[in-house]
């Protein structure tokens, strides 16, 4: 043999080494558009075994979700759905969590397991959670990541992502900090390259990201906002939330309401939505989101867009598809990799049937 032919037999086999040799790949993890996948394996209230979880998702959906345009999917994941109250895996459940990880891969979506909602913390229940005041409770959260690291270890980093846990409410900043910090190392211990997903505390909103820390010299986070303003918008109506049980109708772009619609409600309620007495539009949505943009950049890790969306079908479509809109060109103009929530919940963006509440939406979202 000559030379050239050896040399040339020799990057052949250093490139067929570094590729795939030693099991690890040369993809990167890539994202632009995804989906939350929600009221599964998270804010469920179906019951563990039986035809009613499978019909709420299948196969048709990840399908659906691909062709539509969307490249990952945010799969949100509860405590009580995947764990017995003594700590053991249920295995049936984290069965279907490995299924929906192979229909991701059939179907070319990434996705990003998202530690949605345990025991001692939801971030509805404020009063209620034990996880910032009693180290049992931490621990416990730890053994659930040390648990997942252990089932999905398995899967390409280049395919597959997690999300440390979903809107932190802390009395203080610090504590999410510290138990920031603990998660990562523990997931540290057996992925070091791994990307994690870091919101702020209070929900991910994006006035409390300039009090986000993160471990230093780790390449692989991201920091992750939730986007939902004006939340009189977003959330009009919401059968949850009573402030928001209002008798007018709501306008976007532009003021949302009139003084005299404001002047139809109690001292209490006049109160709650003084703030939103202004000009809304894509202007505020730019200079909201460039906070996020901004607090990327001072710790030099990208960002992310984990959740956004409109209530349906409250909303009406013109307003509803204006806000998409906007939202999404400051996504786009920054350059933020988003995911929409959701499916098919109260947010939802497709039907039960599969077929788009929107079109318009839609094509907004996935650019198609």
């Amino acid at each position: 043999m000559n030379k050239l032919f050896l040399n040339h037999l020799a990057m052949f086999c250093l490139l067929a080494l570094s590729a795939c040799g030693d099991g690890k790949t040369t993809e990167q993890w890539e994202i632009k558009r995804g989906m939350n996948l929600s009221h599964w394996l998270s804010q469920n209230g179906r019951s563990q075994t039986g035809v009613e979880r499978y019909a709420h998702v299948s196969e048709k959906d990840f399908a659906t979700i691909a062709a539509a345009g969307f490249d990952h999917v945010r799969l949100p994941i509860d405590e009580k759905e995947l764990w017995t109250e003594d700590g053991q895996k249920i295995p049936y459940t984290f069965g279907l969590l490995h299924q929906a990880i192979e229909w991701c891969k059939k179907y070319d979506l990434r996705v990003l397991v998202d530690l949605h909602i345990i025991r001692s913390h939801h971030f509805n229940s404020e009063a209620e959670n034990t996880l910032f005041t009693e180290e049992s409770s931490q621990q416990i959260l730890l053994n659930l990541w040390r648990d997942l690291s252990d089932e999905l270890k398995q899967y390409p980093n280049h395919f597959m992502a997690y999300e440390l846990m979903n809107e932190p409410v802390a009395a203080e900043h610090d504590q999410w900090n510290q138990l920031v910090a603990r998660m990562v190392t523990q997931i540290r211990e057996q992925e070091p390259e791994r990307k994690l997903f870091i919101g702020s505390n209070r929900w991910q909103g994006l006035d409390y990201l300039k009090y986000l820390e993160v471990p230093a010299n780790d390449p692989n986070l991201v920091i992750s906002f939730h986007y939902y303003e004006p939340f009189l918008i977003t959330h009009y109506k919401a059968s949850w939330m009573p402030d928001m049980q209002i008798p007018f109708e709501v306008n976007y772009p532009g003021e949302l309401f009139k003084q005299s619609d404001l002047d139809q409600l109690s001292a209490e309620q006049k109160d709650d939505l003084a703030w939103t007495l202004g000009n809304f539009d894509i202007d505020f949505m730019d200079e909201r989101i460039s906070i996020a943009v901004q607090r990327a950049k001072e710790l030099g890790l990208p960002l992310y867009c984990g959740e956004f969306g409109c209530i349906y079908p409250n909303m009406p479509a013109e307003v509803r598809e204006n806000w998409f809109r906007d939202v999404v060109a400051v996504f786009e103009k920054y350059d933020i990799p988003y995911t929409v929530w959701d499916y098919k919940g109260t947010f939802k963006v497709f039907e039960a049937d599969n077929t788009p509440t929107n079109s318009y939406i839609l094509k907004t979202l996935t650019g198609k």
